[in-house]
């Protein structure tokens, strides 16, 4: 029984050590952080901040330069972006 959960135990090990672990995986990216609203708003958001900023890997390893995702939608009307302008070697 012993042998059992001892193989049971490498088996789980195992499968959580694969490539798809990035815990202590980090990459910086150079990011610029925008307001973007639709027309009908007639919010003024503050002017864009570029930035170098650091991800784990499992965050952007989807991400390409020039990318863009949503940070947060505002309550109001619009919402802030972050663009990936270039991986910081």
């Amino acid at each position: 029984m012993k042998k059992i959960l001892f193989l049971f135990g490498l088996l789980i090990i195992n499968s959580c050590s694969s490539d798809d672990n990035y815990d202590d995986c980090k990459q910086t990216w150079n990011v610029t952080r925008y307001y973007e609203y639709p027309p009908e708003c007639e919010n003024k958001g503050e002017y864009p901040s570029t930035y170098d900023k650091e991800f784990s890997c499992n965050e952007v390893k989807n991400i390409n330069e020039g990318d863009r995702i949503l940070d947060s939608k505002l309550a109001s009307c619009g919402g802030v972006y972050i663009r990936f302008n270039y991986r910081v070697k």
